[in-house]
């Protein structure tokens, strides 16, 4: 891949975090042993960060590597314009999967077809404040596991990192939290911005979430290995990675890498809402 860095020092550097951040998940690779460089590694690509430095890191240790873009018509998810500029930046060529085209699903196994329309029917049954990232979410496993099987690789990767991973353990931490403060004492269901002000007024008990780890109460939704089904693995060489690494590394880079993808990308609950109180 070419360099597209400004200068000998940023050079370095870029060079630097390459060699530091491919070493660290060289080692996640071999530890659980997700794969080998035997056969193309298929990529989810959404031409954000995360995924982005997932395929320089791979590259960078020599894995044939294919991206996928799984795009389900969202108009802020450009997957033309992601593909080209991940060919003309990097000179890496992609794969587009068009979740809504009957070409696509008339091609593909029945049964994988018929799940993927009926998660977008879902997805396109729910109001404009339902959390459309389930049906999305499951959709897109569906289609990326149908790939993998297909391209008989047999795995596919994700772009998660460590953030990622105590995110969704926390998760778990404060929704118990949640639930013997508010839900089991006084009645109250969930609510959104009640959750963000315990957060934001609350210290973790560290011995209370060991001790909900070691009972089976708490764990990762983004665990390194985990199986799709009887022959299809989603791996996450990237889990112990810190996320400002991450965007150190994209920087370097100057690629255009992108966040804003998605109409119904969840925004922060405004505090001066009345209905909160």
């Amino acid at each position: 891949m070419k360099n597209v860095t400004d200068g000998s020092k940023k050079n370095e550097d870029y060079q630097n975090s390459l060699k530091r951040l491919s070493s660290e998940v060289a080692e996640n690779i071999n530890r659980y042993n997700m794969f080998s460089k035997d056969s193309v590694i298929p990529i989810a690509f959404s031409g954000g960060k995360d995924s982005t430095a997932t395929i320089l890191l791979l590259k960078y240790l020599g894995y044939s590597i294919i991206p996928v873009i799984v795009d389900r018509d969202d108009p802020l998810f450009d997957s033309s314009k992601i593909s080209l500029d991940l060919k003309k930046f990097w000179g890496i060529k992609s794969v587009i999967i068009h979740l809504r085209d009957e070409n696509y699903l008339t091609r593909i196994c029945p049964f994988a077809a018929s799940e993927i329309r009926e998660y977008m029917r879902i997805f396109d049954s729910l109001g404009e404040n339902g959390s459309h990232c389930t049906p999305c979410y499951n959709a897109r496993t569906v289609a990326l596991s149908e790939f993998a099987l297909r391209t008989r690789t047999y795995v596919y990767v994700l772009g998660q990192h460590k953030t990622d991973m105590v995110t969704s353990l926390m998760k778990s931490y404060w929704s118990e939290i949640y639930w013997k403060k508010y839900t089991s004492t006084r009645g109250i269901p969930y609510d959104g911005r009640r959750m963000k002000e315990l957060i934001e007024t609350s210290k973790i008990d560290l011995d209370y979430l060991k001790e909900m780890v070691k009972k089976g109460r708490a764990s990762t939704d983004d665990p390194p290995m985990e199986y799709i089904n009887e022959s299809v693995r989603l791996v996450r060489p990237l889990f112990s990675v810190a996320e400002k690494d991450i965007e150190a590394l994209i920087r370097y880079t100057k690629y255009p890498a992108t966040s804003t993808n998605c109409s119904y990308r969840e925004e922060e609950p405004d505090p001066s809402d009345s209905s909160f109180n």
